[in-house]
C-alpha cells in the first residue's frame, strides 16, 4: 500500500506545475492579444507567423483555445497532486498533466500555423502567405 506523501512534498511538485501553466496561459492570452509581439521572443516561432503583424495576431488567436485547455488540464492535474497525496498518483499526475498541456499546445501551434496558411479570400495570389 502507498504512503502519502508528505503536504510539503506534494506542494513543492504543484506548485511549479501550476505556475507554468499559470506562465504559458499568461504567455498565450498575451499573444494573442497583441500585447507581445512578433520580436518578444516568445510565442509561436514558425517563418510564416512572424512575417506579418497579421499572421502573428491570426496564429495566436486560433492556437489560444486549445493551449488554454492544455493549461487548464495541467492546473486540475497538480491540484489533484495534492489532493490525492500517494505515490503511484504522483507520477501520474505529473506525467499526464505535462502530457496533456504539450499535446494541447501544440494542436494549438499546429492551427494556428495552418490558419496563417489559408489562402486569403480573393486573394489573386493563393500561393502567397498572409
Amino acid at each position: 500500500m502507498d504512503q502519502p506523501l508528505p503536504l510539503v512534498v506534494l506542494l513543492l511538485i504543484a506548485l511549479p506545475l501550476a505556475g507554468l501553466a499559470l506562465f504559458v496561459w499568461v504567455v498565450a492570452g498575451r499573444t494573442a492579444d497583441g500585447r507581445l509581439g512578433r520580436e518578444s521572443g516568445v510565442g509561436i516561432r514558425a517563418r510564416e507567423v512572424r512575417a506579418s503583424d497579421e499572421a502573428w495576431l491570426l496564429a495566436h488567436k486560433v492556437a489560444r483555445p486549445a493551449v488554454d485547455v492544455g493549461c487548464t488540464g495541467l492546473l486540475i492535474a497538480a491540484v489533484t497532486l495534492v489532493l490525492a497525496g500517494n505515490t503511484a498518483g504522483v507520477v501520474w499526475f505529473v506525467v499526464g498533466g505535462l502530457v496533456w498541456m504539450l499535446v494541447l499546445g501544440l494542436v494549438g501551434v499546429n492551427q494556428g500555423i495552418a490558419a496563417v496558411r489559408r489562402p486569403v479570400a480573393g486573394d489573386a495570389h493563393p500561393d502567397r502567405m498572409v
